[in-house]
């Protein structure tokens, strides 16, 4: 295996553990919109493709209609609890202290500034040469539009690039653009739904990263 020069990251799942608050600032909302609360777990499976993905399953899920200023709501509630229990997951820190000399990049369904606050608020933004989401530039996985745009920006050849991710999502983008694909099963994802991707690799632990890009 050729030197990885070019690593991209997924985000919720795969750098950080955001299920809780996502779950339950959707909760928050249902309540405020007079319906009744999902069971968390059941929340998580709606999540990864994108805010607008994610209420409409919840909301559909209760028999209820997204009306208008709902999708902006969410995202106040959100960004009220968005650090109430989200954590890198464990040993990633690490291991990204030990890749910082590649270029490191976050492809997210997520808004950006949401991305963005949280990295910063554990000091580990500065890492990453940029941060891309849902709205960056209007595009979200597995549209592999943001990959395309990181192999042009590095001028590195695709198989020297890995796309990072917990969710069959993940591994479909990075197909798209002809990049190497790595599965997590520490996140959000299924391990049959990763496997039916055929990813290049697929690990249990984040430190298993470092064999791969070394």
């Amino acid at each position: 295996m050729k030197k990885i020069k070019a690593i991209i990251f997924d985000f919720d799942g795969t750098l950080v553990d955001t299920k809780i608050d996502i779950a339950r600032s959707v909760n928050f909302l249902l309540k405020e919109e007079n319906l009744p609360p999902i069971p968390e777990e059941k929340i998580y499976e709606f999540i990864g493709n994108g805010t607008d993905v994610l209420l409409e399953k919840s909301f559909s899920y209760v028999n209820g209609k997204i009306r208008d200023g709902v999708i902006d709501r969410f995202f106040k509630i959100y960004e009220e609890h968005m650090l109430d229990n989200t954590k890198p997951f464990p040993n990633i820190l690490d291991v990204i202290d030990k890749i910082k000399d590649r270029s490191l990049y976050i492809l997210t369904n997520k808004h950006e500034r949401f991305a963005v606050k949280i990295l910063k608020h554990f000091g580990i933004l500065n890492y990453f040469k940029e941060v891309v989401g849902a709205d960056t530039f209007g595009v979200k996985k597995p549209d592999p539009f943001g990959i395309i745009r990181i192999i042009n920006k590095e001028s590195v050849d695709r198989k020297k690039v890995l796309m990072i991710g917990d969710s069959a999502i993940d591994i479909k983008t990075g197909k798209n653009a002809g990049v190497l694909t790595c599965g997590v099963l520490w996140g959000l994802g299924k391990i049959d739904e990763l496997r039916r991707e055929n990813p290049d690799f697929l690990i249990n632990k984040p430190c298993e990263i470092l064999d791969i890009v070394n």
